[in-house]
């Protein structure tokens, strides 16, 4: 997400920082700057299946709900969490996730042809069924 567009959820999460540990305190945020794009990642946990709405905020039946990949627009909606143990950090729990525009795959394995690549043998038997059922003392 562009920083323009997350600074306010930044600045929320930077607020329950200084609420909750003191200044010198190292405290894991649940965001960083991706260093291609300078886009900011947040990570977003739940250990529990979130609830689907779709873009008109009706629920998605859990096996009606879209196979996404990279790029797909999603709102997610859940709480802040500070913690403390080992160590001290701020997690992002995730409770649902609103489905704007997924961007699905078809699980294709297809390339376009590369010249002067590998290429096997189309219909090689690489071992005989003999030698593959054969039992073997070691």
């Amino acid at each position: 997400m562009p920083e323009a567009e997350a600074k306010p959820l930044m600045d929320l999460i930077k607020q329950v920082k200084a609420d909750n540990f003191a200044a010198k305190d190292k405290v894991h945020l649940p965001f960083s700057a991706d260093e291609e794009t300078g886009e900011i990642i947040f990570k977003v946990q739940s250990k529990y299946k979130p609830k689907y709405v779709d873009s008109a905020g009706s629920p998605i039946p859990e096996d009606k709900v879209p196979l996404m990949f990279g790029g797909s627009e999603l709102k997610a909606k859940g709480m802040l969490d500070p913690y403390s143990g080992t160590s001290k950090g701020i997690s992002m729990r995730l409770s649902a996730v609103q489905v704007i525009n997924p961007v699905s795959g078809d699980g294709d394995a297809s390339f376009d042809a590369v010249d002067g690549g590998y290429v096997a043998q189309q219909g090689a038997d690489n071992g005989s069924k003999e030698e593959d059922d054969e039992d073997f003392d070691f």
